[in-house]
């Protein structure tokens, strides 16, 4: 058996966000994606997802691949009213890794040749 570590997707929202003063500002909005759809607009912040306070971009992305594609409650603040929308993030990763219990010949060669580190 080939065993990979497991490793949280890399998912997206359809937004590009920036920190701004302590705060996680969206600074763009893709269309028809995701915080397009559920009224996310830019220059809106990011306060919580799921109930979490957001204390950065970093951490942001972090919370996002926790939950992977799964939907989440965005809290966002925009023109001094707080609002709750639903998200639900799409996986950047379109492969997938899979553990392999019968490798052929030409699935050891390919790793072989792909592990190859000169000397």
């Amino acid at each position: 058996k080939v065993p990979f570590a497991s490793v949280p997707p890399k998912v997206s929202c359809g937004w590009g966000v920036r920190e701004s003063e302590g705060k996680v500002v969206v600074a763009s909005v893709r269309d028809g994606g995701s915080a397009q759809k559920a009224g996310i607009g830019i220059d809106d912040e990011i306060v919580a997802i799921n109930g979490l306070r957001i204390r950065g971009t970093e951490h942001l992305d972090n919370v996002l691949a926790a939950t992977g594609t799964a939907p989440v409650e965005v809290t966002a603040h925009c023109d001094g009213r707080l609002y709750s929308t639903t998200i639900t993030p799409s996986s950047l990763v379109k492969a997938k890794l899979v553990q392999m219990d019968d490798l052929t010949e030409r699935h050891s060669e390919n790793f072989s040749k792909w592990l190859h580190r000169p000397e």
